[in-house]
């Protein structure tokens, strides 16, 4: 790993984007072979980021949503 990706994964981690700090390299080659522009692999990253975000929290919604159904069942309910 290069001092520019070491940077990069620092700065991701700081602002708590922790998916991107180790998918950004994969964005940035999928723009550069579709000939993307800076603007294009922007969108890309963030929108990675997004879904993580959304789908780890859907993951808290559903352990948080099963939690409650037990102890639903514990009180007879």
């Amino acid at each position: 790993m290069n001092l520019q990706y070491e940077r990069i994964e620092k700065f991701c981690q700081q602002l708590k984007l922790d998916r991107l700090s180790t998918e950004w390299p994969a964005v940035a080659q999928g723009t550069v072979d579709k000939n993307g522009t800076h603007a294009d692999f922007l969108e890309s990253v963030l929108y990675t980021e997004v879904v993580y975000l959304i789908l780890t929290g859907i993951g808290g919604i559903w352990r948080e949503l099963m939690g409650f159904l037990e102890v639903r069942g514990d009180f007879g309910i």
